[in-house]
């Protein structure tokens, strides 16, 4: 079901929004080679946190969930399905990493997600993938 936004949710929103592209910028900035999913989901959580809103992933318990999603994010490594648990795998060149931010800020939720292949380079279907999409 949509709602409809008052003008000062939508301020609050969009608000919202340049905070969450501004974590995703950072996140994707420390996107490298030898780097752990975990490390980066530390990252968002505390940059998250530094701009007075709250990760809508952490802790987030659905019905039937056997338990709360542990983490700030949501990740995925090549074929990975992208709402993986970040671990402390290591990203590898040429790995196609996608990752998936929310947050909370003055009661409402924005969300996003990104896709980076890490050094830049990888097979020509990764390439294509993130360049189309």
């Amino acid at each position: 079901m949509t709602t409809i936004k008052t003008k000062d949710e939508i301020s609050i929103l969009r608000e919202a929004g340049y905070k969450l592209a501004e974590v995703l910028d950072e996140v994707e900035k420390n996107v490298e080679a030898g780097v752990t999913t975990k490390y980066l989901d530390g990252l968002a959580e505390s940059l998250i946190l530094k701009k007075k809103a709250t990760p809508s992933f952490k802790n987030y318990n659905p019905r039937g969930a056997l338990y709360p999603y542990p983490a700030t994010m949501c990740t995925c490594i090549n074929e990975e399905v992208v709402h993986s648990i970040p671990s402390e795998r290591k990203l590898k060149k040429g790995d196609l990493f996608s990752f998936d931010l929310g947050l909370w800020f003055k009661d409402l939720c924005v969300d996003a997600a990104r896709t980076k292949i890490v050094g830049g380079k990888g097979g020509k279907v990764a390439e294509k993938l993130v360049f189309v999409t």
